[in-house]
């Protein structure tokens, strides 16, 4: 049951809790992402603030992946 929870952060160099950290970072920034594209889908004149918009928020989650050195 333990490896259910550590097998895979360990093949990525890392402990659960570092995983879990890094896991809730990135949704939290594409839970923000996505509440502001609903908005401009409501109201289309609604622009998204550039720290949110798709691309800004890929590029953040491409260059943590870096970082790890988990980029393909």
């Amino acid at each position: 049951m333990k490896s259910l929870f550590t097998h895979h952060p360990r093949l990525n160099g890392e402990t659960y809790w570092q995983h879990l950290k890094f896991a809730h970072a990135l949704a939290l920034q594409y839970a923000i992402s996505s509440f502001f594209l609903v908005f401009h889908g409501i109201i289309p004149a609604f622009s998204i603030p550039e720290p949110f918009d798709m691309i800004s928020t890929n590029r953040l989650l491409l260059r943590t992946l870096h970082k790890r050195n988990n980029i393909i």
